[in-house]
């Protein structure tokens, strides 16, 4: 007869701890599980309060880029601005110092009439020499030719009287005649020249030489080539050349 006192087996011992075993087995995964679970969820809450604190961080920060970027563009524009106002008043004090310059350049010079009543300027008046043949025979006297031609755009009056009239005849270095040497009655004459239109003046030379003063000589040029010279007033010519045989 078994006794109401008798020990539970080894197996039996066995299948309780390893039902205990599997209990805290249990626990210690829902444990773990909770853990994992309140971590997530302070992690939820801190984390998202950060990254609102960062939104507005970083929307602080772009309103100041802006306003930055505003404040640089207002310099900018400034600089703009003063450059301009400064390029403007360059501008105008050259267009100033041009109108002074050509002003103080016109002075002394007569503005263009059409009616030519003006003064002829020296730079628009050409004069040049000539003769009415290239070669003269013995006892033929040489036709002297001043010419003379308004280059300006307007007509204009000039002084073409004798008294502004010289034609020197000259053989290499020697000169050989001038008719101021001799010159009498000297006289002014105004004259209306043409745009782009030529006047000519005569002097018939009879082949003789003269002196400063009309001092007398008795030489005589001699066959050969000479030169021709003529001035009006300040305007001189070129030589031309022609033969006395």
């Amino acid at each position: 007869m078994a006794t109401e006192n008798q020990k539970p087996s080894a197996a039996t011992y066995r299948r309780r701890r390893i039902v205990a075993l599997i209990i805290l087995l249990i626990l210690l995964t829902l444990i773990t599980l909770g853990i994992v679970s309140v971590v997530k969820w302070v992690s939820g809450v801190f984390g998202g309060g950060k990254t609102q604190a960062q939104e507005q961080s970083q929307e602080q920060s772009q309103q100041q880029q802006a306003a930055e970027g505003s404040k640089q563009s207002g310099e900018e524009n400034s600089s703009t601005g003063d450059a301009k106002d400064k390029n403007t008043g360059d501008a105008e004090d050259n267009k100033s110092t041009g109108d002074a310059k050509d002003e103080k350049e016109g002075e002394g010079r007569p503005s263009p009439r059409p009616d030519g009543s003006q003064e002829c300027a020296d730079g628009d008046i050409k004069v040049s020499a000539a003769t009415d043949k290239k070669s003269y025979g013995a006892g033929e006297n040489p036709v002297l030719i001043l010419k003379i031609k308004n280059t300006g755009d307007v007509p204009c009056t000039m002084n073409v009287g004798t008294s502004q009239q010289e034609f020197v005849v000259t053989s290499g270095s020697d000169r050989i005649y001038s008719t101021r040497d001799c010159q009498k009655d000297a006289e002014d004459i105004k004259l209306k020249l043409e745009k782009g239109k030529e006047e000519n003046a005569r002097f018939t030379w009879n082949r003789v030489r003269s002196l400063p003063e009309c001092q007398p000589i008795s030489a005589k040029p001699l066959p050969g080539t000479y030169k021709l010279k003529v001035s009006l007033g300040s305007n001189e010519s070129e030589p031309a050349a022609f033969l006395l045989k």
